[in-house]
């Protein structure tokens, strides 16, 4: 089954109130874990000025800024941004969040010492140009020396590991049917979920393209960045097939 054109632009609608039910148990501990592998491996200076890119519900902004980083998280997401700006009020933290596609900066040149993309929040775009442009974008925003990290899906654990159906039940009493698999030509993971419920009925499909570290990595060298390490997960596992993420950095 392939994905159809309306369903190629699953991520202009997908976002919504719903998925924050949906991932409700991606929290802040999850969050905090990924911060703490960026102190270590990349020791953020107070002095400087992070991007979170897609930021979504702003889970990695709040603890961003508690390494003194001055913080703005970018999402298409309305509904992420305005539960974004409500978990930094509660934190008494300061809100700088925009509303734009992650291929289409805003943002001026050497902007930032540190972008980072979290929970696979890439590769939606059908079009790998597009997706490359994500990353060329990100380097013309750093500063000289500036970092991105890129926290993706692992390829070969992810053929090896596929769940190609499940059923859970969400705090809220969702019942959730999942289908998930490898599709196409360049492969893209495809998971449909059928959401159904007391008020709530609904299809979702999320789609995005399965990038291989190689191709991760001569994203980022064409974007002028140099490639510092690879792990395969926030516990500073070292990369290897069969660890379940990708996590790049690379320096302008």
């Amino acid at each position: 089954m392939s994905v159809s054109a309306a369903e190629s632009n699953w991520y202009e609608t997908a976002f919504d109130a719903l998925y924050l039910t949906l991932y409700a148990h991606r929290n802040r501990e999850d969050a905090r874990r990924a911060i703490e592998f960026i102190e270590r491996e990349i020791a953020p200076r107070p002095e400087w000025t992070a991007l979170d890119l897609c930021c979504g519900a702003g889970r990695h902004l709040a603890e961003l800024s508690r390494l003194g980083c001055a913080i703005v998280g970018l999402d298409l997401s309305r509904p992420l941004l305005g539960a974004a700006a409500s978990h930094l009020r509660e934190d008494g933290l300061p809100r700088r969040l925009v509303q734009a596609s992650m291929d289409a900066f805003p943002f001026r040149a050497a902007a930032f010492d540190l972008i980072v993309n979290l929970f696979t929040s890439f590769g939606y775009f059908a079009n790998d140009e597009r997706n490359a442009a994500v990353i060329a974008q990100a380097g013309r925003a750093l500063k000289p020396g500036g970092r991105l990290l890129i926290d993706f899906m692992n390829a070969p654990w992810v053929r090896a590991s596929l769940t190609p159906r499940s059923e859970t039940i969400t705090p809220t009493q969702l019942r959730v049917e999942t289908r998930r698999s490898i599709e196409g030509s360049p492969p893209r993971v495809v998971k449909r979920m059928r959401v159904t419920g007391r008020r709530e009925e609904r299809e979702i499909v999320e789609s995005v393209r399965l990038f291989e570290r190689a191709e991760l990595e001569a994203m980022m060298r064409g974007a002028g960045l140099s490639v510092e390490g690879a792990w395969g997960d926030f516990d500073g596992r070292a990369y290897g097939e069969m660890a379940p993420r990708c996590v790049l950095v690379g320096r302008k």
